[in-house]
Order: structure tokens, then C-alpha cells, then sequence
């Protein structure tokens, strides 16, 4: 054990949500190119049976300027009309569902919990760390970190 506090895998939380709590086979991705590049998100939905959607190149481009702009304090009516764009195009391609894998991207979907083909991975992380509080609370035990463990699950699905 590296910490001596819990760790929450933003990554972890999310891939598990979906593959436990929205069953989705086949997932579109939107995110930063970094986080695209690293395939931490593809990786670890592959290793749960869940194939990863990715935009093309130049939806990727695009979808890296929309994430500067929100990052400028630029919210454009352009940009929400693309990410809404590629969304679609992500689930003609077969995508289930998106994963708004990038913790920008819900300022411009402001109402992303509420589209049930939406998933926003903050929203994940913020209830995986609430679980946990609430088990803290609860004297439950928590002997490390172990991604949406059997006793967390019903919880996770108020999402």
C-alpha cells in the first residue's frame, strides 16, 4: 500500500459503474487528447468486456479547442452544438452510452444526469467518495481501496 488514506480511481469508479450499473457493451469516450492518448480509459473498459468508441481525429481536434475555450471561461453556443455533434456521431458509430471523461466538458451539458446516454465521470467520483463516507460513518470497513466493492452497489445506482 503506497497511502495511508483510501484512494478513489476516478477511472476505476467509472469504468466500474458503467459496466456494473448501466451494462453498456460498447461506450463512447470524449476527453481530452491526453487522456485519449494515455488509453487509461479505453484500457480499463477493454478489461471489463467493454468496447471504447472514440471520436475520429478531427472530432478529437475539435473536442481539444472546445476544451480550451471552457478553460478560458469561453462558453460557446458553437461548441455545445459540436460536443451535441459528436455525442450523436459517437452513438451512430454503436456507443451505448458517453462518458464525459473530462471534467470540463459538463459546463457546456449542463444537463448531462439527466440524459440517460450521458455519463459524467465526476458525478461517479463525487458518489463513489460520498459511499465511502458514508460507510466510514456506518463503521463499515474499508481495508483499501477495491473499486465499487459488492457492498457500495446500490448506492452507486442512485446516479
Amino acid at each position: 500500500q503506497v497511502a495511508s488514506v483510501p484512494v478513489l480511481s476516478m477511472i476505476e469508479e467509472t469504468c466500474a459503474y458503467i459496466q456494473l450499473c448501466k451494462r453498456w457493451g460498447k461506450v463512447g469516450i470524449l476527453a481530452s487528447t491526453a487522456t485519449i492518448q494515455s488509453g487509461l480509459y479505453a484500457g480499463e473498459l477493454q478489461q471489463r468486456g467493454i468496447e471504447p468508441v472514440m471520436p475520429d481525429n478531427s472530432q478529437q481536434e475539435l473536442l481539444a479547442a472546445i476544451i480550451m475555450h471552457i478553460v478560458k471561461g469561453q462558453f460557446l453556443s458553437e461548441d455545445r452544438a459540436a460536443l451535441q455533434r459528436m455525442v450523436a456521431s459517437l452513438l451512430a458509430r454503436g456507443a451505448e452510452g458517453v462518458l464525459l471523461a473530462c471534467t470540463d466538458l459538463p459546463v457546456l451539458l449542463p444537463d448531462s444526469h439527466a440524459n440517460p446516454v450521458l455519463l459524467d465521470a465526476m458525478d461517479v467520483l463525487a458518489e463513489a467518495a460520498s459511499a465511502w463516507i458514508m460507510e466510514e460513518a456506518a463503521g463499515l470497513p474499508w481495508p483499501g481501496y477495491v473499486p465499487v466493492p459488492e457492498h457500495r452497489g446500490q448506492l452507486l445506482q442512485r446516479l
